[in-house]
């Protein structure tokens, strides 16, 4: 904002005091005055010398040394010869202003005051008095004082073009920005040729919201004055403000030219170098307003954004520290490195970074969405929906507090109010990728495949390098029995993100469904191979090495995807069966039976409650099938599948081959191809030379 005090040159006042008899004395002022207005002072300051050695009385004299002195920034000198022009010309008012000017820049604002005031009891009406007693005022924080003193100096004299501005600059502070526009206007129709008012009539149009005004104004400041630093700069925020990227970047360069060690303009050409994907640009601007200004907390914390995105989230790290250090109380520095933290994975360090933030500015939307995000990644959900209620509170048009709230509310099982609240997300913002992302997440956990498909297919219309879209499609469309589509875009999300294990996992999953356990075993070591804790891949790995009849391979898998999932039911029930086969009965029963009294995973009397009860025997064959019915089709299906199978595989511990092959025909009669059980079923069968 172009918010500055203007001191006014005064107009030197002839005062009496040279007279006929005095006549050598005059010329020598005269002559002074003309070696002033050439800009030597020092010549002129001798010229004066010799006016008061022929006439020690010459007030004027006096004055103009006071001015010349004054002007080359010897402000003792200057109180004194005005002083001594007081004391023979105690009823001119200008001496007093003149006098007032010295000591103010001396920063002995009392003494100004003093003087002003004297001058305005001389003379009543000096406007020139009550402008620069308001200034003093003003930078005093005497704001009423000294808009008082600005009335009365337009009062006195309506074309006085500096009181009208530095009236509207505190009109302007106070929030009265019709007042202040008013003013400027005034000040313009008093000085037309005056760059300044245009510049700070801009920066009304500017918090009004009216951009093309300001920019127009700013455009009139650059006429008047080609060289006025403050008239670019200005332009080039509005522009930028606007999406005019390379007119603010125009802009920019021209301030920097007239001014090459304003800071604020390179670090707002950095913003807008940045925003138009000169990254390298942008941190070299961040960087060289940092050398001009070792202090420039703020122009840390954007390098450190960049680095950041880069992935150096030391250096990152480095320069939000370094931020802080400098300024403890700028919230964007704890916000951005609790992002950074968050990026490492110490959720809990960036979540004491947006606590800060947040205490820093409690109306902080950003760090509540992203401190919501971080309680996700630990788990609390309930504090995630909490936060990014208050980021609604807010900013209700904040479309990442509805998308970090619907995957908080998809978390906790509501998949109808997750659905709702990714729907307004994307109402906000109908190009944003992740809220289709995880919509259709949403919606093929609620079992709606074509829903899931369609949102991943938005998403991919919108950004087709979306992994994670190809990903979700082609589970979705896995489990819609398209296996030839699921690969297909499984293996599109791998190309886009190599380090995908998911895809590799659907791939895994679709081989497997297809009948083929090598290509199965395959993908699934892949996904380990790049994420060792997969714990979905170690199940699914042992699944097809149980197909295979790998025991001990198999045997370790499923303990393994138990280690890393201690919750994970049927990984120990798998146990159970490859440790009965190997004859290893007592274990078998006592694992299993450790495991089912400790299960913190559902219910006592839930499914697969029963389906432990049962391998312990602890309950019987006839109850255990019963058991399986369900209210709801599909699930009283996919649950007789399961009941057939292990009745059949308890059958044949049993050594009763031929009550287990009729139970494992009933489990495949259920037509639940995709269900493990269905498939070891089959694998049984095909053992026993059964088709």
């Amino acid at each position: 904002m172009n918010l500055r005090l203007l001191w006014m040159c005064l107009l030197s006042v002839m005062l009496p005091g040279a007279v006929l008899a005095q006549q050598t004395s005059a010329d020598d002022v005269r002559q002074g005055q003309a070696k002033e207005d050439a800009g030597d002072l020092d010549g002129a300051i001798a010229e004066y010398n010799q006016a008061l050695a022929l006439d020690p009385k010459n007030a004027e004299a006096y004055n103009k040394r006071g001015e010349a002195r004054q002007a080359k920034g010897n402000f003792e000198g200057a109180i004194a010869d005005f002083t001594h022009a007081i004391a023979l010309e105690p009823k001119i008012s200008s001496l007093y202003v003149s006098r007032g000017l010295a000591k103010k820049a001396q920063n002995d604002l009392d003494g100004a005051i003093a003087d002003f005031s004297q001058a305005i009891s001389v003379q009543p009406d000096d406007a020139d008095a009550y402008c620069n007693r308001g200034i003093v005022r003003q930078s005093r924080g005497d704001l009423d004082g000294a808009l008082a003193d600005y009335d009365r100096a337009v009062a006195f004299d309506p074309t006085f073009s500096v009181a009208y501005m530095n009236r509207g600059t505190i009109k302007q502070g106070q929030g009265d920005l019709t007042g202040a526009a008013a003013d400027y206007h005034e000040a313009i129709t008093a000085d037309p040729k005056n760059a300044d008012p245009f510049c700070d009539l801009g920066n009304v149009q500017v918090l009004q919201g009216d951009l093309d005004g300001a920019i127009a104004d700013y455009t009139e400041a650059i006429q008047l004055d080609p060289k006025n630093e403050n008239a670019f700069y200005n332009r080039a925020n509005a522009k930028q403000a606007k999406g005019d990227l390379n007119g603010a970047l125009a802009d920019y360069d021209q301030a920097i030219e007239i001014n090459p060690k304003d800071d604020e303009a390179y670090y707002n050409r950095g913003i807008a170098r940045k925003a138009n994907g000169d990254v390298d640009s942008a941190m070299a601007d961040y960087k060289k307003a940092i050398a001009l200004n070792p202090k420039f907390a703020q122009a840390y914390v954007n390098l450190g954004v960049i680095k950041q995105a880069r992935g150096d989230l030391a250096d990152a790290t480095a320069d939000f520290n370094r931020a802080i250090a400098l300024n403890p109380k700028l919230a964007q520095a704890y916000e951005n490195r609790g992002c950074a933290k968050s990026v490492a994975n110490d959720f809990e360090g960036a979540i004491a970074d947006y606590n800060q933030a947040i205490e820093i500015d409690p109306k902080y939307t950003d760090a509540y969405d992203n401190r919501s995000n971080a309680k996700e990644r630990t788990g609390d959900f309930d504090g995630a929906i909490a936060d990014s209620n208050i980021a609604l509170g807010l900013d209700p048009k904040d479309g990442y507090a509805y998308h970090g709230r619907g995957y908080a509310k998809q978390e906790k099982g509501d998949l109808d109010g997750a659905i709702a609240d990714l729907n307004r997300a994307i109402e906000l913002d109908p190009k944003d990728t992740d809220s289709y992302d995880n919509r259709a997440d949403a919606r093929e956990n609620k079992g709606d495949l074509d829903g899931a498909i369609a949102d991943c297919t938005q998403a991919i219309e919108l950004n087709p390098k979306d992994a994670y879209a190809y990903f979700e499609r082609g589970y979705a469309k896995k489990d819609k029995g398209d296996f030839d589509g699921a690969i297909a875009d499984s293996t599109q999300a791998i190309q886009l993100n190599p380090q995908d294990a998911d895809a590799y996992d659907t791939i895994g999953t679709v081989r497997e469904d297809e009948g083929d356990v090598e290509g199965a075993m395959a993908a699934f070591n892949r996904s380990i191979g790049i994420d060792p804790k997969d714990g979905y891949a170690h199940k699914q790995l042992g699944k097809a090495q149980f197909e295979k009849r790998h025991w001990p391979q198999a045997l370790a898998e499923f303990k393994r995807d138990c280690e890393l999932d201690a919750s994970e039911d049927y990984s120990h029930f798998f146990i159970w069966l490859i440790q009965m086969r190997q004859g290893e009965k007592e274990a078998a029963n006592k694992e299993l039976a450790a495991y089912m009294a400790t299960r913190t995973n559902g219910t006592p009397g839930d499914w697969p409650a029963k389906v432990g009860n049962f391998l312990l025997g602890k309950l019987s064959p006839k109850d255990f099938v019963a058991a399986a019915a369900s209210p709801d089709a599909k699930t009283e299906s996919g649950q007789y599948c399961e009941a057939w199978f292990y009745a059949g595989m308890k059958s044949l511990f049993s050594g009763d081959k031929t009550a287990a092959g009729a139970d494992f025909q009933k489990c495949l009669k259920t037509g639940q191809k995709t269900f493990t059980e269905y498939q070891f079923a089959v694998a049984e069968l095909k053992m026993a030379g059964t088709n």
